[in-house]
């Protein structure tokens, strides 16, 4: 692992309340210190409302928690691997026995169960041990359930005690061994727009206090001192929009990776491709050739190595018309110029049956002549002769919902690809002709209706708990990874944005994962940017601006 992140074995917590207070907790309700006997417990009386007790650590991940409880009245419900709005095992303790849950969002799931008497008024001994997917439940010392959750499974989080209205409970001698990952390196916020629709974020690669970052209604804006201070950098941009008609739409930008004084930025709903060649201090519009208007957004640029004239951009079009749920129906399109600019073509050979928009592109970093296209609803393409015909590449994914693209800058087979729709993130180590899941450690999450099954390890069991209650939609936020980038310095460590639960790295290559997350005051991460040294990570979010992290 870096220096910035590293593994604690040995106690994570530890609390005997015999100081009469609960160092560490965060108590709701009739949840206090009381003397019982000779010793001072842990009370959690619902007599009136919840009482809850919370031990809100979300690095935890493979832990063993020892507790001593006394049931005097109703049920005693234990949660664990409460993570950040990510899900939660919940073990109800009752007197005819133990009942073993999963809570996603609004959806319960029935794991299991153990059927026999749990004495009340009388003190018991609890032990539940975590090791990845595998939970072991065990009473007064005899094991009670054992349940292997392949099927999005939580992966990391604390502890949580409750008792419902009409019930009452003791606590005490809480002891929880095993594995935490602690973050040495904060993210800091740095400033910027607070990100509005399109939030691309890119860093100078020979000045990494040089960066960009774009936002619908703002446009370009650029800092010069690392994130500290930033301007907006519109000049020559004609671009506008909004009901005022003062707000600037871009949506996306790329630096040039031959020069980089060349910066190139697209527009959103409208057509506008627009052209630096001083470091987007001033920009000039180049979009002839271009057949859409109003109804075309740009969601991204690649340049062909060791040719600048060369450049593809992929385009999402709206058709005008509706789908489901009302949302936009959109086709998908990419434009490719010769000339740098001055004008451009169709290259979709191949993509005409792409119904959804194109999200990422990647060109190949040394080879001119291949490319990665990722579609909203069709998966993967890939050409061979610089975009002039492309083909499907998807043997192997779990969902044709893909947001983003990162190709190994020095094993170029290797290809990371960041899903929507809960599938979470795969790789190709083949230039695309096999795609494998590469989730252990991501909390993979989509709604109930669409849970997809073996996405972690495919070939798993199809029969699913059963969902006791939750709703038939979109009852969570999906997992849907929408940045990857590969430290240029050491290809194995790769981190990547979920929109939702924020920012993950793996020092593996893709083998295991991590959160981030420490200083993030949202997990709302939309674009993640690395320094060419491999020293800085930048995370754009939507709503609360640049956030940076010193990795050495």
């Amino acid at each position: 692992m870096p220096a910035w992140l590293h593994r604690e074995q040995g106690i994570l917590f530890q609390e005997d309340f015999e100081d009469g207070s609960a160092e560490g907790f965060f108590l709701e309700g009739a949840a206090y210190i009381e003397r019982e006997g000779g010793t001072k417990v842990m009370s959690l009386s619902g007599t009136k409302k919840r009482a809850v007790a919370n031990v809100y650590i979300h690095s935890w991940t493979d832990y063993v928690a020892d507790v001593q409880f006394k049931v005097n009245a109703g049920i005693l419900k234990f949660f664990f691997r409460v993570g950040h709005g990510a899900g939660t095992y919940l073990l109800h303790i009752e007197p005819t026995g133990l009942e073993l849950l999963k809570n996603i969002g609004q959806d319960i799931f029935n794991l299991g169960r153990w059927q026999g008497e749990v004495p009340l008024n009388r003190w018991h001994a609890l032990e539940v041990a975590l090791q990845g997917t595998d939970i072991k439940i065990y009473l007064d010392g005899d094991m009670k359930c054992h349940y292997v959750d392949e099927e999005l499974p939580v992966r990391t989080g604390g502890l949580s005690f409750a008792a419902e209205e009409g019930s009452q409970a003791l606590i005490d001698d809480i002891v929880v061994t095993g594995i935490n990952i602690v973050q040495e390196a904060k993210w800091v916020k740095t400033g910027g727009p607070s990100g509005g629709l399109g939030y691309d974020i890119r860093i100078h690669p020979q000045d990494k206090d040089i960066m960009f970052v774009t936002d619908n209604p703002s446009g370009v804006n650029k800092s010069y001192d690392g994130g500290k201070t930033w301007v907006a950098k519109n000049k020559g941009i004609t671009a506008r929009a909004g009901s005022s008609e003062d707000g600037i739409p871009i949506f996306c930008l790329t630096i040039d990776r031959n020069n980089p004084d060349i910066v190139w930025v697209g527009t959103q709903y409208m057509r506008g491709i627009f052209k630096s060649t001083d470091g987007g201090e001033t920009w000039v519009k180049r979009d002839r050739g271009v057949s859409e208007w109003d109804e075309i957004t740009l969601r991204g640029f690649d340049v062909a190595p060791g040719n600048s004239d060369i450049v593809l951009t992929a385009a999402e079009i709206d058709t005008g018309k509706r789908g489901w749920m009302g949302l936009q129906v959109v086709t998908g399109k990419i434009y490719r110029s010769e000339n740098g600019g001055e004008n451009w073509h169709e290259a979709n050979r191949g993509l005409e049956n792409a119904d959804k928009n194109i999200t990422a592109i990647a060109v190949h970093p040394t080879n001119l002549n291949i490319a990665y296209a990722a579609t909203f609803h069709d998966g993967i393409f890939k050409t061979i002769d610089g975009g002039e015909s492309w083909m499907a590449i998807n043997n192997g994914l779990f969902s044709l919902d893909v947001r983003s693209l990162a190709i190994d800058p020095k094993n170029t087979d290797t290809v990371y690809a960041g899903l929507g729709e809960g599938a979470g993130i795969f790789k190709t180590t083949n230039g695309g002709e096999l795609w494998e899941g590469v989730n252990y450690g991501i909390q993979v999450e989509c709604p109930s209706y669409l849970q997809r099954v073996g996405q972690v390890r495919p070939g798993v069991s199809l029969v699913k708990p059963a969902r006791l209650s939750g709703v038939d939609y979109y009852s969570l936020p999906w997992t849907n990874i929408r940045s990857i980038v590969i430290d240029p310095t050491n290809t194995k460590t790769v981190y990547a944005a979920d929109s939702y639960l924020g920012v993950y790295v793996s020092v593996d290559g893709g083998a295991s994962w991590h959160p981030v997350n420490d200083g993030l005051s949202t997990r709302a991460v939309a674009t993640l940017s690395i320094s060419a040294d491999g020293k800085v990570l930048y995370a754009a979010t939507s709503g609360e601006g640049v956030f940076k992290l010193e990795l050495w």
